[in-house]
């Protein structure tokens, strides 16, 4: 560990490599390091990133996340400046705070990313620093690490600086982005009700959406006696070659109609009547067009108010299919 450790301060000042993920084909999975501004009138804000293939085994690169004196701003690249960089106007100016990292990706097993970072502060608020981290997390996509955070000082100029830190984390998302997508699914998703009395009711939604993204859905109330019922969820289409993966997730909420004296001393945030909740998630292989039958668990896990609905079976019909 300590060898490591020294290796990775020669290695950080001598930088090299690139800061952008190798050609990836649709449907890929990237790492994402992030390095952005945490600004008093706003939040995080004007970030920059570095993207890796994860499907790189073994392969090292190198990332740079720095800001300049002067206003709120991230660049990135893949070698740090020296003590001075070029501002958007052109002229040169002093780095005040500046991240070196290096990601190497050790392993993926489906959508879980393993890899090893090691990040070291080459400059802190205008000094030149050694402050490092090193991890191997493993992530799956939409899950993110912080990884460090730098408070901004004025500068000595004392020129107004609305830049209170800079904060540098590292996530796993889908490839391409939503923004660079054009692709367009379609799911028609049915819900079916088979009665006490074998009579079989359904509900059909028409929904649209991106791969890889979640598609909310939520069918109407259903009601008996004093009870109602409401189902709802969201589930995301992953493309495959001949077949499409959904990943279903389910809730549902039982809620009693009736009306019921609040008894004494229960706070006023606990709802009441209370609800019943629950959840379920399914993975089904689709083919395009196909139509797919999902049978439900029973609603409520046998609770009082859920045992209104014990009588109907419950199930999701699900074709899915690309229209652009």
């Amino acid at each position: 560990m300590k060898r490591s450790t020294i290796a990775l301060a020669v290695v950080l000042l001598a930088f090299g490599g690139s800061c952008r993920a190798e050609a990836q084909g649709v449907d890929g999975l990237r790492i994402v390091v992030r390095g952005t501004n945490v600004r008093a009138d706003g939040g995080d804000r004007g970030d920059g990133a570095g993207f890796i293939d994860p499907e790189l085994i073994g392969k090292t690169s190198s990332l740079a996340f720095w800001r300049l004196e002067g206003p709120c701003g991230i660049g990135t690249g893949a070698k740090p400046p020296g003590a001075f960089g070029e501002a958007s106007d052109g002229t040169l100016k002093k780095v005040h705070s500046a991240w070196a990292v290096l990601v190497t990706p050790t392993g993926r097993i489906g959508e879980a990313v393993t890899f090893r970072l090691e990040w070291m502060r080459i400059w802190d608020n205008g000094k030149p620093s050694m402050v490092r981290g090193d991890v191997e997390p493993t992530l799956r996509p939409g899950q993110s690490m912080p990884l460090d955070v730098m408070s901004q000082m004025r500068e000595a100029s004392g020129s107004p600086n609305p830049c209170v830190a800079m904060s540098l984390s590292v996530a796993v998302e889908y490839w391409p982005q939503p923004d660079q997508d054009r692709r367009l699914v379609a799911v028609d998703l049915w819900l079916m009700e088979r009665l006490a009395n074998g009579k079989e009711r359904s509900q059909q939604l028409s929904l649209r959406g991106q791969y890889n993204q979640p598609i909310p859905f939520y069918f109407d109330t259903v009601t008996e006696s004093t009870k109602a019922l409401d189902l709802f969820g969201d589930l995301r289409v992953l493309a495959g070659g001949q077949t499409n993966e959904i990943k279903l997730t389910t809730r549902s909420r039982v809620v009693s109609l009736e009306t019921v004296p609040r008894p004494p001393r229960l706070p006023e945030w606990v709802r009441w009547p209370l609800d019943q909740n629950g959840a379920t998630t399914a993975t089904l292989k689709v083919a395009p067009g196909e139509v797919v039958a999902l049978s439900l668990p029973p609603v409520g896990n046998g609770t009082t108010d859920a045992a209104a609905f014990a009588a109907r079976a419950l199930s999701f019909r699900i074709r899915v299919r690309q229209i652009r």
